[in-house]
């Protein structure tokens, strides 16, 4: 049931060409990786800070799909520069 919703999903963000539709869908996807793979470093007790990793991936999701959608506005570089800040700033926190 649920590859049928996501699917359903993927297929009316496509007809939409709704870019809402293609952030919400790669930020969910992402967000779910996101846990898993800090549930997998808790279950295999490997030291984390899962706060610092949570803050610093959705950062980088939502700056990037603000980025993206104002692409207009902004240089291609704009991206990369966010990026390595963000990057940046996390490696000084830990």
């Amino acid at each position: 049931m649920s590859t049928l919703l996501l699917w359903g999903a993927i297929i009316l963000s496509v007809s939409m060409k709704s870019e809402f539709g293609y952030c919400l869908l790669i930020v969910t996807a992402a967000l779910g990786s996101l846990w898993e793979y800090f549930w997998l470093l808790k279950s295999s007790n490997l030291p984390r800070n899962w706060r610092i990793g949570y803050v610093a991936g959705i950062t980088l999701l939502l700056g990037n799909c603000w980025i993206l959608y104002n692409q207009g506005k902004m240089g291609k570089e704009t991206i990369f520069v966010f990026d390595a800040a963000v990057i940046a700033i996390t490696i000084f926190v830990l």
